[in-house]
């Protein structure tokens, strides 16, 4: 009997088995000859063994809009490919995952902060992986914007929404908060920065 050990490295191993002889003690209480010896290249047996590290999921912390319109795509990596997801608050979020398959679909119902846990359903002992999500609106807004500007010039306006912790809000989340940038007369005008001028969300042109 032998013990292996798996060293916390991912990746794989063949483990092979050879007979090379006889034991004699055997040998002896069978009543054969000890001195005999194996013919031929001897039994041989090998197995495959891939060493798995534990399942992770992608975004692990996150911000979004609750707005009807808007989701949120969960990732999982590494592990067996086996996974299960789950989630601790349906009344604030709903979650479509087609069994085993790596992503998931969160939909927001209600303001409020959920837990997905993801589970690898091949290595029962390994750790699961956890995304937290928090479903909320816009607490506050910030402008950034010179107080100078050159008569016939331009300059962008960029606008930073933050959750109710205060953390910005993903690019992604931008399309669902309805931001508009006026000015209240009409010595200057606003427009949308547009993506091929290399703007990020938020960002407007003054």
């Amino acid at each position: 009997q032998r013990v292996l050990r798996v060293l916390p490295v991912e990746g794989t191993a063949v483990l092979t088995v050879r007979a090379t002889g006889y034991r004699r003690p055997h040998m002896r209480q069978a009543g054969l000859d000890e001195k005999a010896t194996l013919s031929g290249p001897g039994l041989t047996r090998r197995v495959t063994l891939v060493a798995h590290g534990n399942v992770a999921v992608e975004p692990t912390a996150v911000s979004i809009v609750n707005s009807p319109e808007n989701s949120l795509t969960l990732r999982a990596s590494r592990g067996s490919g086996s996974y299960s997801f789950a989630i601790d608050r349906p009344d604030v979020a709903t979650l479509r995952h087609t069994p085993g398959a790596a992503t998931a679909t969160l939909y927001p119902r209600a303001l409020g902060t959920v837990r997905v846990t993801v589970t690898d359903g091949c290595l029962g002992n390994s750790d699961a992986a956890v995304a937290t999500v928090h479903v909320t609106d816009v607490d506050s807004l910030e402008l950034h914007v010179s107080d100078l500007m050159q008569l016939g010039g331009n300059q962008t306006v960029r606008v930073t929404a933050r959750d109710t912790t205060g953390t910005p809000f993903a690019p992604s989340q931008y399309r669902y908060l309805g931001i508009r940038v006026h000015a209240d007369n009409g010595c200057v005008g606003v427009r949308a920065a547009a993506a091929d001028e290399g703007a990020a969300p938020g960002e407007y042109v003054l």
